[in-house]
């Protein structure tokens, strides 16, 4: 549906226009973390907002990627598959970063060795590689703080993937319906 509709439009499945869209919103979104610490009211004090537009695009991307092949057959876990082996490679480069930063101030402290923190740090790695949160949004990726996102983009594409057959455009546009008239009513988070 989704590429019939772009191919109206003379669109292939790069989405030149959406590269730049990307680039800003990532700029917003690091000008809004540079300014929780210099200005926290300033002009960017709503740039987390940025991350909504990054899930928007990333949802019209996977459905452009994948709509026809999930349509003609391509199994969830086979649509799982895929998008782990594109996304987790990045991912486990971050965590691995993270946890060389970080690991090694929890187990030695004042030069001695923490045996039960490094115990608990063993199962700590192995949630973070599996990309399991642990706890609350904030700290559910103690390693790779912005890993809570591709957590929510993999939880919503997998719900994709398993309605997208069973459920048409009317069904999915109401979803889309209910979700804004929901969101619309909740107040903006404070900072």
């Amino acid at each position: 549906m989704l590429k019939d509709l772009l191919s109206q439009f003379g669109m292939g499945n790069r989405l030149h226009s959406l590269d730049g869209l990307r680039g800003v919103s990532a700029l917003i979104v690091l000008l809004f973390h540079i300014g929780r610490c210099v200005a926290p009211n300033g002009i960017f004090a709503h740039g987390y907002l940025a991350v909504d537009v990054f899930f928007l695009m990333s949802g019209f991307v996977i459905a452009n990627a994948y709509e026809n092949r999930l349509l003609e057959g391509f199994g969830v876990f086979a649509f799982i598959r895929a998008r782990v082996r594109r996304l987790a490679p990045v991912y486990w480069a971050g965590t691995l970063l993270g946890m060389a930063c970080v690991a090694p101030t929890l187990i030695w402290r004042d030069g001695v060795f923490d045996g039960d923190t490094a115990t608990l740090l063993v199962v700590v790695i192995l949630f973070a590689f599996l990309l399991v949160p642990i706890g609350r949004l904030v700290l559910a990726f103690p390693f790779n703080g912005p890993a809570w996102s591709l957590f929510a983009e993999l939880v919503v594409n997998v719900f994709y993937a398993i309605c997208v057959r069973r459920l048409g455009i009317r069904a999915l546009l109401a979803i889309v319906f209910v979700g804004f008239a929901i969101s619309a009513t909740l107040p903006l988070p404070t900072i």
